[in-house]
Protein backbone atom coordinates (compact mmCIF):
# COMPACT_ATOMS: atom_id res chain seq x y z
CA UNK A 1 0.00 0.00 0.00
CA UNK A 2 1.29 3.46 -0.79
CA UNK A 3 0.49 6.90 0.49
CA UNK A 4 0.45 9.99 -1.69
CA UNK A 5 1.08 12.34 1.25
CA UNK A 6 4.74 13.32 1.49
CA UNK A 7 4.33 14.52 5.08
CA UNK A 8 2.57 11.52 6.58
CA UNK A 9 3.51 7.93 7.10
CA UNK A 10 2.07 5.19 4.96
CA UNK A 11 -0.95 3.48 6.57
CA UNK A 12 -0.04 0.27 8.35
CA UNK A 13 -1.45 -3.08 7.20
CA UNK A 14 -3.68 -3.13 10.28
CA UNK A 15 -5.05 0.31 9.45
CA UNK A 16 -5.66 -0.75 5.87
CA UNK A 17 -7.54 -3.86 6.96
CA UNK A 18 -9.69 -1.79 9.29
CA UNK A 19 -10.42 0.66 6.48
CA UNK A 20 -11.30 -2.26 4.21
CA UNK A 21 -13.81 -3.64 6.71
CA UNK A 22 -15.44 -0.22 7.11
CA UNK A 23 -15.92 -0.04 3.36
CA UNK A 24 -17.21 -3.60 2.98
CA UNK A 25 -19.76 -3.15 5.81
CA UNK A 26 -21.08 0.14 4.43
CA UNK A 27 -24.45 0.78 2.79
CA UNK A 28 -22.69 1.35 -0.53
CA UNK A 29 -21.36 -2.21 -0.54
CA UNK A 30 -24.27 -3.86 1.33
CA UNK A 31 -25.69 -5.62 -1.72
CA UNK A 32 -22.62 -5.51 -3.94
CA UNK A 33 -21.25 -9.01 -3.65
CA UNK A 34 -19.11 -8.86 -6.80
CA UNK A 35 -17.56 -5.50 -5.93
CA UNK A 36 -16.95 -6.63 -2.33
CA UNK A 37 -15.25 -9.84 -3.43
CA UNK A 38 -13.18 -7.92 -5.98
CA UNK A 39 -12.02 -5.34 -3.40
CA UNK A 40 -11.28 -7.92 -0.72
CA UNK A 41 -9.17 -10.01 -3.13
CA UNK A 42 -7.09 -7.18 -4.62
CA UNK A 43 -6.57 -5.63 -1.17
CA UNK A 44 -5.31 -8.96 0.19
CA UNK A 45 -2.99 -9.41 -2.80
CA UNK A 46 -1.67 -5.87 -2.42
CA UNK A 47 -1.00 -6.34 1.30
CA UNK A 48 0.84 -9.56 0.40
CA UNK A 49 3.10 -7.60 -1.94
CA UNK A 50 1.59 -8.93 -5.15
CA UNK A 51 -0.55 -5.95 -6.11
CA UNK A 52 1.48 -4.76 -9.06
CA UNK A 53 1.50 -8.27 -10.54
CA UNK A 54 -2.30 -8.53 -10.54
CA UNK A 55 -3.75 -9.17 -13.98
CA UNK A 56 -7.28 -9.33 -15.31
CA UNK A 57 -6.92 -13.07 -15.88
CA UNK A 58 -6.03 -13.77 -12.23
CA UNK A 59 -8.98 -11.74 -10.97
CA UNK A 60 -11.40 -13.31 -13.43
CA UNK A 61 -10.43 -16.82 -12.35
CA UNK A 62 -9.98 -16.19 -8.61
CA UNK A 63 -12.87 -13.80 -7.97
CA UNK A 64 -15.44 -14.40 -10.68
CA UNK A 65 -14.95 -18.13 -11.20
CA UNK A 66 -13.99 -17.97 -14.85
CA UNK A 67 -12.38 -21.08 -16.41
CA UNK A 68 -8.65 -21.49 -16.94
CA UNK A 69 -8.96 -20.65 -20.65
CA UNK A 70 -10.47 -17.23 -19.91
CA UNK A 71 -9.29 -14.57 -22.42
CA UNK A 72 -8.88 -11.29 -20.53
CA UNK A 73 -8.14 -9.38 -23.74
CA UNK A 74 -11.32 -10.44 -25.51
CA UNK A 75 -13.66 -10.39 -22.50
CA UNK A 76 -13.87 -7.00 -20.69
CA UNK A 77 -15.41 -8.53 -17.54
CA UNK A 78 -12.66 -7.45 -15.13
CA UNK A 79 -12.27 -3.98 -16.65
CA UNK A 80 -16.02 -3.37 -16.33
CA UNK A 81 -16.11 -4.67 -12.76
CA UNK A 82 -13.09 -2.50 -11.90
CA UNK A 83 -14.98 0.58 -13.03
CA UNK A 84 -17.99 -0.45 -10.97
CA UNK A 85 -15.73 -0.92 -7.95
CA UNK A 86 -14.17 2.52 -8.42
CA UNK A 87 -17.68 3.93 -8.73
CA UNK A 88 -18.77 2.40 -5.41
CA UNK A 89 -15.65 3.65 -3.66
CA UNK A 90 -16.39 7.17 -4.90
CA UNK A 91 -19.97 6.78 -3.67
CA UNK A 92 -18.80 5.60 -0.26
CA UNK A 93 -16.25 8.37 0.27
CA UNK A 94 -18.65 11.06 -0.95
CA UNK A 95 -21.16 10.10 1.78
CA UNK A 96 -20.82 7.77 4.75
CA UNK A 97 -17.05 7.44 4.41
CA UNK A 98 -16.41 11.17 4.08
CA UNK A 99 -14.68 11.36 7.48
CA UNK A 100 -12.77 8.08 7.28
CA UNK A 101 -9.12 8.63 8.25
CA UNK A 102 -7.87 6.31 5.51
CA UNK A 103 -9.10 6.07 1.94
CA UNK A 104 -8.75 3.12 -0.40
CA UNK A 105 -8.46 3.61 -4.14
CA UNK A 106 -8.15 1.42 -7.21
CA UNK A 107 -6.28 3.76 -9.59
CA UNK A 108 -6.73 3.37 -13.32
CA UNK A 109 -4.03 1.38 -15.08
CA UNK A 110 -3.53 -1.39 -12.53
CA UNK A 111 -5.39 -3.42 -9.92
CA UNK A 112 -3.25 -2.70 -6.86
CA UNK A 113 -5.14 -0.98 -4.06
CA UNK A 114 -3.67 2.29 -2.83
CA UNK A 115 -4.30 3.49 0.73
CA UNK A 116 -3.80 7.11 1.74
CA UNK A 117 -4.46 9.18 4.82
CA UNK A 118 -7.36 11.56 4.22
CA UNK A 119 -6.35 15.20 3.97
CA UNK A 120 -7.19 17.23 7.11
CA UNK A 121 -10.58 18.84 6.80
CA UNK A 122 -11.68 16.77 3.79
CA UNK A 123 -13.94 16.75 1.96
CA UNK A 124 -13.87 20.27 0.56
CA UNK A 125 -16.54 22.00 -1.46
CA UNK A 126 -16.17 21.83 -5.21
CA UNK A 127 -15.86 24.67 -7.65
CA UNK A 128 -19.49 24.06 -8.61
CA UNK A 129 -20.93 24.95 -5.21
CA UNK A 130 -21.45 28.57 -6.16
CA UNK A 131 -22.85 27.88 -9.62
CA UNK A 132 -26.26 29.30 -10.65
CA UNK A 133 -29.32 27.38 -9.49
CA UNK A 134 -30.94 24.84 -11.76
CA UNK A 135 -33.56 26.12 -14.23
CA UNK A 136 -37.20 25.62 -13.36
CA UNK A 137 -37.83 22.89 -15.91
CA UNK A 138 -36.00 20.41 -13.66
CA UNK A 139 -37.98 21.09 -10.46
CA UNK A 140 -40.88 18.76 -11.28
CA UNK A 141 -40.82 15.59 -9.21
CA UNK A 142 -40.11 12.37 -11.11
CA UNK A 143 -40.71 8.99 -9.52
CA UNK A 144 -38.47 6.23 -10.81
CA UNK A 145 -37.00 3.23 -8.97
CA UNK A 146 -33.36 3.93 -8.29
CA UNK A 147 -30.69 1.98 -10.04
CA UNK A 148 -27.16 1.09 -9.10
CA UNK A 149 -25.68 2.01 -12.44
CA UNK A 150 -22.30 1.21 -13.87
CA UNK A 151 -20.05 3.55 -15.73
CA UNK A 152 -16.97 2.59 -17.68
CA UNK A 153 -14.44 5.46 -19.07
CA UNK A 154 -11.56 8.55 -22.47
CA UNK A 155 -9.34 10.36 -25.74
CA UNK A 156 -7.92 10.62 -22.44
CA UNK A 157 -9.38 9.62 -18.98
CA UNK A 158 -13.05 9.67 -17.84
CA UNK A 159 -14.08 10.70 -14.33
CA UNK A 160 -17.06 8.89 -12.87
CA UNK A 161 -19.17 9.92 -9.88
CA UNK A 162 -21.73 7.52 -8.46
CA UNK A 163 -24.44 9.41 -6.57
CA UNK A 164 -26.51 6.39 -5.66
CA UNK A 165 -27.86 5.81 -2.16
CA UNK A 166 -30.79 3.87 -0.68
CA UNK A 167 -32.50 7.10 0.47
CA UNK A 168 -32.35 10.68 -0.85
CA UNK A 169 -29.52 12.36 1.09
CA UNK A 170 -29.59 15.74 2.81
CA UNK A 171 -28.27 18.69 0.79
CA UNK A 172 -24.52 18.36 0.33
CA UNK A 173 -21.81 19.23 -2.16
CA UNK A 174 -21.55 16.80 -5.05
CA UNK A 175 -18.47 14.61 -4.91
CA UNK A 176 -16.04 15.86 -7.47
CA UNK A 177 -14.11 12.71 -8.26
CA UNK A 178 -10.69 13.24 -9.82
CA UNK A 179 -9.89 17.01 -10.05
CA UNK A 180 -9.75 17.04 -13.85
CA UNK A 181 -13.25 15.58 -14.01
CA UNK A 182 -14.48 19.01 -12.98
CA UNK A 183 -13.32 20.30 -16.35
CA UNK A 184 -15.02 17.69 -18.51
CA UNK A 185 -18.37 17.79 -20.26
CA UNK A 186 -20.83 16.35 -17.75
CA UNK A 187 -23.80 14.12 -18.48
CA UNK A 188 -26.24 13.26 -15.69
CA UNK A 189 -27.99 9.95 -16.33
CA UNK A 190 -31.46 9.56 -14.79
CA UNK A 191 -32.64 5.93 -14.68
CA UNK A 192 -35.15 5.14 -17.40
CA UNK A 193 -38.70 5.14 -16.03
CA UNK A 194 -41.08 2.21 -16.34
CA UNK A 195 -44.41 3.73 -17.42
CA UNK A 196 -46.23 0.42 -17.16
CA UNK A 197 -47.21 -1.80 -14.25
CA UNK A 198 -45.25 -4.73 -15.64
CA UNK A 199 -42.23 -5.44 -13.45
CA UNK A 200 -40.49 -7.10 -16.38
CA UNK A 201 -40.21 -3.64 -17.89
CA UNK A 202 -38.83 -2.29 -14.62
CA UNK A 203 -35.99 -4.75 -15.00
CA UNK A 204 -35.62 -3.73 -18.64
CA UNK A 205 -35.43 -0.05 -17.65
CA UNK A 206 -32.71 -0.83 -15.12
CA UNK A 207 -30.78 -2.99 -17.57
CA UNK A 208 -30.95 -0.38 -20.35
CA UNK A 209 -29.83 2.37 -17.98
CA UNK A 210 -26.81 0.36 -16.94
CA UNK A 211 -25.91 -0.53 -20.53
CA UNK A 212 -26.21 3.13 -21.58
CA UNK A 213 -23.95 4.12 -18.68
CA UNK A 214 -21.35 1.61 -19.79
CA UNK A 215 -21.41 2.93 -23.35
CA UNK A 216 -21.31 6.58 -22.28
CA UNK A 217 -18.32 6.01 -20.07
CA UNK A 218 -16.33 4.81 -23.07
CA UNK A 219 -16.44 8.47 -24.11
CA UNK A 220 -14.45 11.44 -22.83
CA UNK A 221 -17.23 12.57 -20.48
CA UNK A 222 -17.79 13.08 -16.77
CA UNK A 223 -20.66 10.61 -16.30
CA UNK A 224 -22.88 11.05 -13.24
CA UNK A 225 -25.30 8.32 -12.24
CA UNK A 226 -28.14 9.44 -10.03
CA UNK A 227 -31.60 8.74 -8.68
CA UNK A 228 -34.60 10.48 -10.20
CA UNK A 229 -35.89 11.69 -6.82
CA UNK A 230 -32.76 13.81 -6.42
CA UNK A 231 -34.37 16.47 -8.59
CA UNK A 232 -35.84 18.40 -5.68
CA UNK A 233 -35.32 22.05 -4.81
CA UNK A 234 -32.40 21.23 -2.53
CA UNK A 235 -30.85 18.60 -4.77
CA UNK A 236 -27.07 18.43 -4.46
CA UNK A 237 -27.03 18.05 -8.24
CA UNK A 238 -28.60 21.40 -8.99
CA UNK A 239 -25.31 23.29 -9.33
CA UNK A 240 -23.99 20.61 -11.72
CA UNK A 241 -27.10 20.25 -13.84
CA UNK A 242 -27.62 23.99 -14.20
CA UNK A 243 -24.08 24.81 -15.28
CA UNK A 244 -22.44 25.02 -18.69
CA UNK A 245 -21.15 21.84 -20.32
CA UNK A 246 -23.81 19.79 -18.50
CA UNK A 247 -26.45 17.55 -20.06
CA UNK A 248 -29.20 15.33 -18.69
CA UNK A 249 -30.19 11.99 -20.18
CA UNK A 250 -33.68 10.72 -19.34
CA UNK A 251 -36.09 8.23 -20.86
CA UNK A 252 -38.79 5.65 -20.35
CA UNK A 253 -40.03 2.21 -21.33
CA UNK A 254 -43.70 1.32 -21.82
CA UNK A 255 -45.90 -1.37 -23.29
CA UNK A 256 -47.41 -1.01 -26.71
CA UNK A 257 -49.29 -3.32 -29.03
CA UNK A 258 -47.02 -6.17 -29.98
CA UNK A 259 -44.02 -5.08 -27.97
CA UNK A 260 -42.23 -2.33 -26.07
CA UNK A 261 -41.38 1.30 -26.84
CA UNK A 262 -38.19 2.79 -25.42
CA UNK A 263 -37.66 6.54 -25.59
CA UNK A 264 -34.51 8.43 -24.62
CA UNK A 265 -33.70 12.14 -24.74
CA UNK A 266 -30.74 14.38 -23.98
CA UNK A 267 -31.28 17.98 -22.89
CA UNK A 268 -28.92 20.85 -22.11
CA UNK A 269 -28.67 21.32 -18.36
CA UNK A 270 -28.31 25.09 -18.47
CA UNK A 271 -31.22 25.86 -20.81
CA UNK A 272 -33.41 22.75 -20.81
CA UNK A 273 -33.22 22.62 -24.59
CA UNK A 274 -33.71 19.14 -26.01
CA UNK A 275 -30.81 18.42 -28.34
CA UNK A 276 -31.55 14.80 -29.20
CA UNK A 277 -34.22 12.15 -28.79
CA UNK A 278 -34.64 8.58 -29.93
CA UNK A 279 -37.58 6.16 -29.97
CA UNK A 280 -37.15 2.41 -30.33
CA UNK A 281 -40.02 0.02 -31.05
CA UNK A 282 -38.88 -3.38 -29.85
CA UNK A 283 -40.48 -6.83 -29.76
CA UNK A 284 -41.88 -8.50 -26.68
CA UNK A 285 -39.22 -10.27 -24.68
CA UNK A 286 -36.53 -7.65 -25.25
CA UNK A 287 -35.75 -7.83 -21.53
CA UNK A 288 -34.31 -11.29 -22.27
CA UNK A 289 -32.35 -10.20 -25.35
CA UNK A 290 -29.11 -8.42 -24.35
CA UNK A 291 -28.09 -7.90 -27.98
CA UNK A 292 -31.13 -5.70 -28.66
CA UNK A 293 -30.46 -3.73 -25.49
CA UNK A 294 -26.85 -3.23 -26.53
CA UNK A 295 -27.96 -1.89 -29.91
CA UNK A 296 -30.15 0.72 -28.21
CA UNK A 297 -27.38 1.72 -25.80
CA UNK A 298 -24.88 2.04 -28.64
CA UNK A 299 -27.24 4.31 -30.56
CA UNK A 300 -27.87 6.47 -27.50
CA UNK A 301 -24.14 6.75 -26.80
CA UNK A 302 -23.57 7.83 -30.39
CA UNK A 303 -25.57 10.98 -29.61
CA UNK A 304 -22.96 11.91 -26.99
CA UNK A 305 -19.95 10.70 -28.97
CA UNK A 306 -17.62 13.02 -30.89
CA UNK A 307 -19.38 14.68 -33.83
CA UNK A 308 -22.87 13.82 -32.52
CA UNK A 309 -25.54 16.20 -31.17
CA UNK A 310 -23.77 16.78 -27.83
CA UNK A 311 -20.58 17.61 -29.74
CA UNK A 312 -22.52 20.09 -31.87
CA UNK A 313 -23.98 21.71 -28.76
CA UNK A 314 -20.53 21.95 -27.19
CA UNK A 315 -19.11 23.47 -30.37
CA UNK A 316 -21.85 26.11 -30.35
CA UNK A 317 -21.08 26.86 -26.70
CA UNK A 318 -17.38 27.15 -27.48
CA UNK A 319 -18.13 29.87 -30.03
CA UNK A 320 -20.27 32.06 -27.79
CA UNK A 321 -18.49 35.40 -27.62
CA UNK A 322 -19.11 36.06 -23.91
CA UNK A 323 -18.11 32.58 -22.84
CA UNK A 324 -14.84 32.01 -20.97
CA UNK A 325 -13.25 29.06 -22.70
CA UNK A 326 -12.63 25.99 -20.56
CA UNK A 327 -11.28 22.50 -21.23
CA UNK A 328 -14.47 21.13 -22.86
CA UNK A 329 -14.44 24.11 -25.25
CA UNK A 330 -10.84 23.44 -26.21
CA UNK A 331 -11.41 19.72 -26.62
CA UNK A 332 -14.42 20.39 -28.83
CA UNK A 333 -12.52 22.86 -30.99
CA UNK A 334 -9.65 20.42 -31.30
CA UNK A 335 -11.95 17.59 -32.32
CA UNK A 336 -13.60 19.85 -34.88
CA UNK A 337 -10.15 20.52 -36.34
CA UNK A 338 -9.18 16.84 -36.37
CA UNK A 339 -12.48 15.85 -37.95
CA UNK A 340 -11.95 18.20 -40.89
CA UNK A 341 -8.15 18.63 -40.68
CA UNK A 342 -9.00 22.14 -41.84
CA UNK A 343 -6.19 24.72 -41.46
CA UNK A 344 -8.85 27.37 -40.82
CA UNK A 345 -9.87 25.59 -37.60
CA UNK A 346 -6.34 25.07 -36.33
CA UNK A 347 -5.65 28.59 -34.91
CA UNK A 348 -8.71 28.71 -32.65
CA UNK A 349 -8.02 25.25 -31.24
CA UNK A 350 -4.39 26.17 -30.59
CA UNK A 351 -5.31 29.54 -29.05
CA UNK A 352 -7.89 27.90 -26.78
CA UNK A 353 -5.42 25.47 -25.24
CA UNK A 354 -2.74 28.14 -24.94
CA UNK A 355 -5.15 30.45 -23.11
CA UNK A 356 -6.21 27.61 -20.85
CA UNK A 357 -2.70 26.70 -19.70
CA UNK A 358 -1.99 30.36 -19.01
CA UNK A 359 -5.05 30.56 -16.76
CA UNK A 360 -4.83 27.04 -15.29
CA UNK A 361 -1.20 25.92 -15.46
CA UNK A 362 -1.84 22.99 -13.09
CA UNK A 363 -4.30 21.31 -15.47
CA UNK A 364 -2.44 18.35 -16.98
CA UNK A 365 -5.08 17.72 -19.62
CA UNK A 366 -4.67 21.26 -20.92
CA UNK A 367 -0.90 20.86 -21.32
CA UNK A 368 -1.56 17.54 -23.08
CA UNK A 369 -3.84 19.43 -25.48
CA UNK A 370 -1.07 21.95 -26.17
CA UNK A 371 1.24 19.03 -26.91
CA UNK A 372 -1.22 17.42 -29.32
CA UNK A 373 -1.68 20.71 -31.16
CA UNK A 374 2.08 21.25 -31.46
CA UNK A 375 2.62 17.75 -32.82
CA UNK A 376 -0.14 18.30 -35.36
CA UNK A 377 1.54 21.54 -36.42
CA UNK A 378 4.78 19.61 -36.93
CA UNK A 379 3.02 16.93 -38.95
CA UNK A 380 0.70 19.05 -41.07
CA UNK A 381 1.99 22.60 -41.30
CA UNK A 382 5.67 22.99 -40.44
CA UNK A 383 8.10 23.66 -43.24
CA UNK A 384 10.88 21.42 -44.44
CA UNK A 385 13.33 20.93 -41.57
CA UNK A 386 11.35 23.01 -39.07
CA UNK A 387 11.55 21.18 -35.74
CA UNK A 388 10.28 24.00 -33.52
CA UNK A 389 6.67 22.70 -33.29
CA UNK A 390 7.83 19.23 -32.28
CA UNK A 391 10.11 20.78 -29.66
CA UNK A 392 7.13 22.70 -28.24
CA UNK A 393 5.21 19.47 -28.21
CA UNK A 394 7.90 17.78 -26.16
CA UNK A 395 7.97 20.66 -23.68
CA UNK A 396 4.20 20.50 -23.18
CA UNK A 397 4.30 16.70 -22.85
CA UNK A 398 6.85 16.96 -20.04
CA UNK A 399 4.71 19.53 -18.21
CA UNK A 400 1.58 17.39 -18.53
CA UNK A 401 3.30 14.24 -17.30
CA UNK A 402 4.93 16.08 -14.40
CA UNK A 403 1.42 17.03 -13.26
CA UNK A 404 -0.12 13.61 -13.90
CA UNK A 405 2.01 10.73 -15.11
CA UNK A 406 -1.07 8.62 -15.85
CA UNK A 407 -3.05 11.21 -17.75
CA UNK A 408 -4.38 9.41 -20.82
CA UNK A 409 -4.09 12.28 -23.30
CA UNK A 410 -0.60 13.17 -22.05
CA UNK A 411 0.54 9.61 -22.71
CA UNK A 412 -1.03 9.69 -26.18
CA UNK A 413 0.89 12.91 -26.83
CA UNK A 414 4.07 11.30 -25.50
CA UNK A 415 3.66 8.30 -27.82
CA UNK A 416 3.14 10.63 -30.79
CA UNK A 417 6.13 12.80 -29.86
CA UNK A 418 8.32 9.72 -29.52
CA UNK A 419 7.08 8.26 -32.78
CA UNK A 420 7.62 11.41 -34.85
CA UNK A 421 11.03 11.88 -33.23
CA UNK A 422 12.09 8.39 -34.30
CA UNK A 423 12.20 7.08 -30.73
CA UNK A 424 11.28 3.34 -30.64
CA UNK A 425 10.23 3.90 -27.03
CA UNK A 426 6.86 4.89 -28.43
CA UNK A 427 5.97 1.17 -28.56
CA UNK A 428 6.13 0.85 -24.77
CA UNK A 429 4.22 4.12 -24.38
CA UNK A 430 1.54 2.91 -26.79
CA UNK A 431 1.14 -0.18 -24.62
CA UNK A 432 0.75 2.04 -21.56
CA UNK A 433 -1.85 4.17 -23.37
CA UNK A 434 -3.94 1.08 -24.06
CA UNK A 435 -3.44 -0.25 -20.53
CA UNK A 436 -4.52 3.06 -19.00
CA UNK A 437 -7.73 3.21 -21.00
CA UNK A 438 -8.48 -0.06 -22.83
CA UNK A 439 -11.88 1.13 -24.12
CA UNK A 440 -10.84 4.59 -25.34
CA UNK A 441 -11.70 4.59 -29.03
CA UNK A 442 -9.44 7.51 -29.94
CA UNK A 443 -6.49 6.05 -28.06
CA UNK A 444 -6.89 2.59 -29.60
CA UNK A 445 -7.32 3.95 -33.12
CA UNK A 446 -4.49 6.46 -32.85
CA UNK A 447 -2.01 3.95 -31.47
CA UNK A 448 -3.15 1.40 -34.05
CA UNK A 449 -2.41 3.77 -36.92
CA UNK A 450 1.07 4.57 -35.57
CA UNK A 451 1.95 0.92 -35.00
CA UNK A 452 0.79 0.01 -38.51
CA UNK A 453 2.79 2.88 -40.03
CA UNK A 454 5.80 1.62 -38.08
CA UNK A 455 5.40 -1.86 -39.57
CA UNK A 456 3.59 -3.80 -36.83
CA UNK A 457 0.48 -4.64 -38.86
CA UNK A 458 -0.74 -7.42 -36.58
CA UNK A 459 -0.85 -5.32 -33.41
CA UNK A 460 -1.82 -2.09 -35.13
CA UNK A 461 -4.77 -3.53 -37.03
CA UNK A 462 -5.92 -5.40 -33.94
CA UNK A 463 -6.13 -2.11 -32.04
CA UNK A 464 -7.94 -0.41 -34.91
CA UNK A 465 -10.44 -3.26 -35.12
CA UNK A 466 -11.09 -2.95 -31.39
CA UNK A 467 -11.55 0.78 -31.73
CA UNK A 468 -14.05 0.34 -34.55
CA UNK A 469 -16.00 -2.27 -32.61
CA UNK A 470 -16.20 -0.03 -29.52
CA UNK A 471 -17.07 3.18 -31.33
CA UNK A 472 -20.75 4.14 -31.25
CA UNK A 473 -20.18 6.03 -34.51
CA UNK A 474 -18.19 4.91 -37.59
CA UNK A 475 -14.60 6.18 -37.62
CA UNK A 476 -13.52 6.11 -41.29
CA UNK A 477 -10.24 7.90 -40.46
CA UNK A 478 -9.04 4.69 -38.81
CA UNK A 479 -9.06 3.05 -42.24
CA UNK A 480 -5.73 4.79 -42.83
CA UNK A 481 -4.13 1.88 -40.97
CA UNK A 482 -5.60 -0.55 -43.49
CA UNK A 483 -4.29 1.60 -46.33
CA UNK A 484 -0.78 1.34 -44.88
CA UNK A 485 -1.05 -2.42 -44.32
CA UNK A 486 -2.40 -3.13 -47.82
CA UNK A 487 0.36 -1.10 -49.47
CA UNK A 488 2.98 -2.92 -47.45
CA UNK A 489 1.41 -6.23 -48.46
CA UNK A 490 1.51 -5.26 -52.16
CA UNK A 491 -2.28 -5.00 -52.41
CA UNK A 492 -2.62 -1.46 -53.80
CA UNK A 493 -6.22 -1.81 -55.01
CA UNK A 494 -7.35 -2.65 -51.47
CA UNK A 495 -5.24 0.24 -50.18
CA UNK A 496 -7.02 2.56 -52.61
CA UNK A 497 -10.37 1.41 -51.33
CA UNK A 498 -9.30 2.03 -47.73
CA UNK A 499 -8.03 5.52 -48.56
CA UNK A 500 -11.16 6.45 -50.50
CA UNK A 501 -13.36 5.35 -47.58
CA UNK A 502 -11.73 7.76 -45.14
CA UNK A 503 -13.90 10.81 -45.93
CA UNK A 504 -11.13 13.27 -45.01
CA UNK A 505 -11.13 15.97 -47.73
CA UNK A 506 -8.40 18.03 -46.05
CA UNK A 507 -6.00 15.36 -44.75
CA UNK A 508 -3.11 15.23 -47.17
CA UNK A 509 -1.76 11.85 -45.98
CA UNK A 510 -5.01 10.22 -47.12
CA UNK A 511 -4.38 11.53 -50.62
CA UNK A 512 -0.74 10.48 -50.51
CA UNK A 513 -1.96 6.93 -49.93
CA UNK A 514 -4.76 7.24 -52.50
CA UNK A 515 -2.45 8.68 -55.17
CA UNK A 516 0.25 6.06 -54.69
CA UNK A 517 -2.24 3.20 -54.37
CA UNK A 518 -4.23 4.33 -57.41
CA UNK A 519 -1.12 4.42 -59.57
CA UNK A 520 0.12 1.04 -58.40
CA UNK A 521 -3.37 -0.42 -58.85
CA UNK A 522 -3.59 0.96 -62.39
CA UNK A 523 -6.76 3.01 -61.75
CA UNK A 524 -5.99 6.14 -63.81
CA UNK A 525 -9.18 8.01 -62.93
CA UNK A 526 -8.77 7.49 -59.19
CA UNK A 527 -5.08 8.40 -59.44
CA UNK A 528 -5.81 11.65 -61.28
CA UNK A 529 -8.49 12.68 -58.78
CA UNK A 530 -6.31 11.90 -55.76
CA UNK A 531 -3.25 13.60 -57.27
CA UNK A 532 -5.25 16.76 -58.05
CA UNK A 533 -6.57 16.94 -54.49
CA UNK A 534 -3.12 16.25 -53.04
CA UNK A 535 -1.56 19.12 -54.99
CA UNK A 536 -4.45 21.42 -54.08
CA UNK A 537 -3.83 20.72 -50.40
CA UNK A 538 -0.05 20.93 -50.70
CA UNK A 539 1.01 22.97 -53.78
CA UNK A 540 4.71 22.42 -53.00
CA UNK A 541 4.27 18.70 -52.46
CA UNK A 542 6.52 17.59 -55.34
CA UNK A 543 9.41 19.60 -53.93
CA UNK A 544 8.79 18.54 -50.32
CA UNK A 545 7.34 15.05 -50.79
CA UNK A 546 10.27 13.03 -49.52
CA UNK A 547 10.57 15.22 -46.44
CA UNK A 548 6.83 15.14 -45.75
CA UNK A 549 6.68 11.39 -46.16
CA UNK A 550 9.74 11.17 -43.95
CA UNK A 551 7.88 13.02 -41.16
CA UNK A 552 5.63 9.98 -40.84
CA UNK A 553 8.56 7.69 -39.95
CA UNK A 554 7.19 4.82 -42.03
CA UNK A 555 9.10 1.57 -42.06
CA UNK A 556 11.38 1.13 -45.07
CA UNK A 557 9.01 -1.11 -47.07
CA UNK A 558 6.02 1.21 -46.75
CA UNK A 559 8.04 4.37 -47.43
CA UNK A 560 9.61 2.88 -50.57
CA UNK A 561 6.19 1.71 -51.79
CA UNK A 562 4.61 5.11 -51.25
CA UNK A 563 7.38 6.98 -53.05
CA UNK A 564 7.34 4.49 -55.92
CA UNK A 565 3.59 4.87 -56.25
CA UNK A 566 3.79 8.67 -56.18
CA UNK A 567 6.36 8.63 -58.98
CA UNK A 568 4.18 6.20 -60.93
CA UNK A 569 1.37 8.77 -60.55
CA UNK A 570 3.49 11.25 -62.51
CA UNK A 571 4.77 13.32 -59.60
CA UNK A 572 8.30 14.71 -59.92
CA UNK A 573 9.71 13.99 -56.47
CA UNK A 574 12.92 15.75 -55.60
CA UNK A 575 15.29 13.99 -53.28
CA UNK A 576 15.23 16.34 -50.29
CA UNK A 577 15.21 14.88 -46.78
Amino acid sequence: MTSHSPNRKEPTPAEVRAALERVLHSRSFAHAERASAFLRFVAAETLAGRGRQLKGYTIAVSVFGRPADFDAQADPLVRVEAVRLRQRLLEYYSDEGAIDPIRLELPRGHYAVEATYAAPGAPAATEHDAAPSRPGWLTARVTVPWLIAAAVVAFAAVGVVALLRPQPPPPAPVAAGPPESLHKTRIVVVPLENLSSDQRLARLAASLTEEIMLRLDDLDLFVIATQAQWYGTDSPLQSVVGSEHSYVLTGSVREQTGGVRVTVRIVEGETGTQIWSGAYDEPEGIEEQPALQTDIARDVAAAAAPFGPVFDAELALAHRAAHVLELPDCQTRYRAFRRATDPALFPEAAACFQSLVERKPQLAHAWAGVAMIAIDEHLFYSGNGDTAPLARGWEAVHKALALDANNGLANIALARAQYYSGDPGFIATAEKVVELDPTNVEALGGMGILLTAYGDDAHGLELVARAQSLSPRPRPTFNLAYGFAYLRAAEPCKALGAANSMDTPNWFIAYVVATAAGALCGDEAATAAARARLLALSPNFQAEATALVGYWRFDAVLEETLLRGLRAAGLDLREQR
